[in-house]
């Protein structure tokens, strides 16, 4: 076991900046972020505002030139955004995460190759999971093949993907992460979808491209390049505190919308205001309720396993799966808060000019993301029956 340790000294002062910044630049933020859906990603303006607060390097060791924070300031973060905007929150969330996975698991050369030696700091998308066979060569590997739902990739300086090799050793379901100059990959304008429209979430491919091996290594399960807590958490959970944060941030939005929107909303014979209906009265006080029990739950899992790391160097696997469920249930959660304060407003909300019915399609398409599968539901029970016959003890 190790000393309780704090390695983010700057954390505070960074996350008070940053929120501070977040809550000034709120009214340009929404403004820059409006043409996102009818887009299709992020427009440059507001792309620039993220680069300009730092949010892309949120989990990049300062070493390399970030600005790191911990997870529940993170997901603070990433609340804020979302709530202005639910493609500008997804849009920081993942660029924040393919940051960090890159920053904590490239090797030194690359690392410094990719972060240090740059005209400005990197951005990145795409997920490291193998999705094709490499083949090795001197120096490196010949990949091709394509990749989905790489959000930020019109913005990104970097694509990252995965590949397995016929001489993998140790074998690894996840196979190894890369990445490449996006200049190199042929992206695809195929994001043509009913919500978080604006998160640029395409496909790109690689036709024979040489990838060093300064710029792979990027394995689940292996230790990180990097020291520092934050890079210790368990991969999913590094990124994972994340998804919850952005269905909190929409569905406080939608909430927020709808109580403005009651008093001056009749709808039925009786001429009634909304907000002077029982129904809706009763229905408002459930979702309200249930959006604070969700936020808890993910905060609360995310505060365990990070103090888990800090002290004893990484989180038990109780405490990780405990992140992994809060995933699928809060996902799940706030897309039901949404459903159900949504359909009090009438047929005036399905006109797509109407900022609810976006709220619901993106709270929707949160839920489809794989972070927020039931299967997190089916390790846990697992783990937690394991415990409980194999050890006599209790989940």
């Amino acid at each position: 076991m190790v000393d309780v340790i704090d390695e983010l000294p700057a954390a505070t002062a960074v996350y008070e900046g940053l929120m501070a910044q977040i809550h000034e630049r709120r009214a340009e933020l929404e403004a820059t972020s409006a043409d996102a859906d009818a887009l299709r990603t992020l427009p440059p303006p507001a792309v620039e505002i993220l680069r300009e607060l730092g949010i892309f390097w949120l989990k990049v060791p300062e070493e390399l030139g970030g600005n790191p924070i911990d997870p529940l300031q993170f997901s603070d973060v990433i609340e804020e955004l979302a709530y202005i905007d639910a493609s500008l929150g997804w849009t920081a969330m993942i660029g924040a995460g393919s940051g960090g996975i890159a920053a904590s698991l490239l090797p030194d050369d690359g690392a410094k190759e990719v972060f240090l030696d740059a005209p400005a700091r990197p951005t990145f998308a795409g997920q490291p999971r193998a999705r094709t066979m490499a083949k090795r060569v001197d120096g490196g590997f010949i990949v091709s093949g394509r990749w989905s739902f790489s959000s930020g990739i019109h913005h990104a300086d970097w694509v990252i993907g995965g590949f397995h090799t016929e001489d993998e050793d140790p074998p690894n379901p996840f196979g190894t992460g890369f990445i490449v100059p996006k200049s190199q990959a042929t992206v695809f304008d195929n994001w043509h979808v009913a919500g978080l429209a604006g998160t640029g979430s395409s496909d790109y491919a690689l036709d024979e491209v040489f990838i060093p091996t300064t710029h792979t290594g990027m394995r689940r399960g292996v230790p990180p390049k990097r020291s520092g807590a934050l890079w210790r958490q368990e991969p999913l959970v590094l990124v994972g505190n994340e998804l919850p944060a952005v269905a909190v941030g929409i569905a406080r939005r939608a909430l927020d919308r709808v109580v403005e929107m009651a008093a001056g909303t009749i709808r039925g014979i009786g001429g009634t205001p909304l907000a002077e209906r029982p129904a809706f009265q009763q229905a408002l006080a459930r979702a309200e309720v249930q959006w604070r029990a969700a936020r808890l739950v993910y905060r609360d899992a995310v505060g365990e396993a990070w103090e888990a790391v800090l002290r004893d160097g990484q989180a038990p696997e109780r405490a990780n799966l405990a992140v992994a469920t809060a995933q699928t249930y809060v996902t799940d959660a706030c897309a039901e808060v949404v459903m159900e304060v949504v359909r009090f407003g009438g047929g005036r909300v399905i006109a797509l000019s109407n900022p609810l019915q976006r709220h619901l399609r993106d709270a929707l398409a949160a839920r489809q993301h794989l972070a927020a599968t039931d299967e997190h539901y089916e390790r846990a029970a697992q783990e937690w029956l394991r415990r409980a016959h194999g050890e006599g003890t209790a989940p």
